[in-house]
């Protein structure tokens, strides 16, 4: 008996020895790459599996950090992605090829899911950036307007818009109506952007449309459909990312089709 209770014993400490070499000590760069990981809210499982474990080929946590890592990026790449526009804008002194309509519907198309993720809790990486396009989208508005001295209905649009979204993000909508709006995203994103290509071939020119922020819409777009399936349990939204990847890319593709400006075509000519 006693030497059944030695050999437990012996096999009890054999197993805190293992349990404590599996659990190795992590170098500087481990641990500071584990806290990096931790603050764009990397779940603690993949950083154990990919850092402490050194399990590189586990599919689904390489798949959760890519999502994260893209989200990040799509989050301060859209507190940038339209200054050349904004750019553009000031330089020409004109909205030539940038369609006024189509500011008021990607205000729509951007305020919509900050309030409808909000409710649903979505994580803010897989639509963040929507805050930054908002502000951005009413610089270029405000600049059209200006250029064509249309003052009170910038003050008019400022404030119904304030008004409306400051309800929603307020909670004081009923959440079938924010459920509503953001299934009205894909037909107005679809409107949206044939606006911008109207724009373009009426106008026979790309004009003060931005080629940087056409990629950079198209490629974030598709970016998006990744970090949704990924990280977001919502069929409505997907479908929104799926149709405005489509669209971008129709739109990039103008640049090869018209001049960037006519006026610069017939120099050339």
């Amino acid at each position: 008996m006693m030497r059944a209770w030695v050999f437990l014993g012996l096999g009890a400490a054999l197993s805190v020895l293992a349990g404590g070499a599996a659990a190795r000590e992590l170098n500087p760069l481990e641990s500071l790459l584990i806290d990096t990981l931790q603050v764009f809210s990397v779940k603690s499982e993949c950083t154990d599996t990919l850092i402490v474990d050194r399990k590189l080929t586990d599919a689904p946590c390489l798949k959760h950090v890519v999502s994260k890592g893209l989200g990040v990026a799509m989050v301060v790449g859209g507190a940038v992605v339209k200054f050349p526009q904004v750019y553009n804008l000031v330089r020409a002194g004109h909205s030539v090829g940038v369609s006024l309509t189509t500011q008021y519907l990607e205000l729509f198309l951007y305020g919509t899911p900050v309030a409808y993720n909000l409710l649903q809790g979505n994580p803010f990486s897989t639509w963040g950036e929507n805050v930054f396009l908002v502000f951005q989208v009413w610089i270029i508005m405000s600049l059209i307007l200006h250029f064509n001295q249309r003052y009170l209905q910038l003050f008019l649009s400022v404030a119904t818009y304030g008004a409306f979204f400051g309800a929603a993000l307020t909670g004081r909508l009923p959440d079938w109506v924010l459920t509503t709006m953001q299934g009205l995203g894909i037909p107005l994103t679809v409107t949206s952007k044939c606006m911008t290509i109207l724009a373009v071939v009426q106008g026979g020119e790309t004009g003060a449309l931005a080629l940087i922020t056409s990629f950079l819409n198209a490629l974030g777009a598709s970016a998006r459909i990744f970090t949704t399936i990924q990280e977001v349990d919502d069929q409505m939204i997907l479908a929104g990312w799926i149709t405005a990847a489509g669209m971008n890319w129709v739109i990039l593709l103008l640049f090869a089709v018209y001049p960037r400006s006519a006026e610069k075509s017939k120099k050339e000519q």
